[in-house]
């Protein structure tokens, strides 16, 4: 069962200089945020990662680490740790891969050229307006390019003759997940589809029928109580709790008794 988590306004100590005084630590309130994505087994093991960001690439990132938790073998452990490894490209990787891949230059000015001949009875402005679209879609900036390329990249690898084999032996993972878009879209079920994990969705509008919000609601209380200076430590402190608090077999029982009944 997994959620995704923001924590903020923490409690942080700031180094403070005043007449006479040195090091004098004030507690005051800032935001440190950070993403986690925590699992709860139904036999009541836990895991948690810090996660990147909430985007698509993220989440396979924790797929393909949850696979490797729960996979026997230990070559296909391997593949999977080279694949993770390898599975988040750089800016700058992507900006090389969309140059490689960007038409000739000759081809560009030649859009242009027709773009300005067709339009040539509009005012400056609108000009502008459809000549920056030109330059917007063929830069290695657009958001769109750079999505298919990171996207592409992570099914590239994952789609591997030998990884899928070998995952067919293993295991299927039964994940049980919420309704959030990210989770719902056409890579992520191919993702999952590719590491031999099936996609369980909780109804809409139910986070009451998902265990794992009670780990989160404990670990943001006490986390709130401590002082915190790095997101690093505010990352260590997290998972602590949250391991904390998925250590005893209460929220085993919770799904036992209202999740499963509910929903399968």
């Amino acid at each position: 069962m997994d959620e995704t988590s923001h924590i903020l306004k923490i409690q942080t100590g700031k180094q403070l200089y005043k007449q006479g005084q040195k090091n004098v630590k004030a507690i005051t309130k800032e935001e440190l945020k950070i993403n986690l994505f925590g699992a709860l087994n139904i036999n009541g093991e836990s895991v948690i990662y810090p996660m990147g960001t909430l985007k698509k690439e993220s989440f396979a990132e924790v797929l393909v680490k949850l696979r490797m938790e729960f996979t026997e073998d230990y070559k296909t452990v391997n593949l999977l740790n080279d694949i993770s490894d390898n599975l988040i490209l750089s800016k700058k990787e992507i900006r090389e891969i969309i140059s490689e891949n960007s038409p000739s230059n000759e081809n560009f000015v030649a859009r242009l050229l027709r773009s300005l001949e067709n339009n040539k009875h509009d005012d400056e402005a609108t000009l502008s307006r459809k000549l920056g679209k030109h330059c917007k879609r063929e830069s290695t900036e657009n958001p769109k390019k750079q999505e298919e390329i990171k996207l592409g990249h992570i099914l590239n690898l994952l789609n591997n003759d030998l990884l899928v084999e070998n995952l067919k032996s293993e295991k299927r993972i039964v994940f049980i997940l919420d309704n959030v878009p990210t989770h719902r879209s056409d890579f992520i079920f191919e993702v999952a589809k590719l590491l031999n994990i099936y996609l369980l969705f909780l109804p809409e509008y139910s986070p009451e029928l998902n265990p794992i919000e009670g780990a989160w609601d404990y670990s943001k209380l006490h986390i709130k109580k401590k002082t915190i200076d790095t997101v690093e430590e505010l990352i260590d402190n997290s998972i602590e709790l949250f391991l904390d608090v998925t250590s005893g077999d209460s929220l085993y029982k919770t799904t036992v008794e209202r999740f499963i009944p509910q929903v399968i």
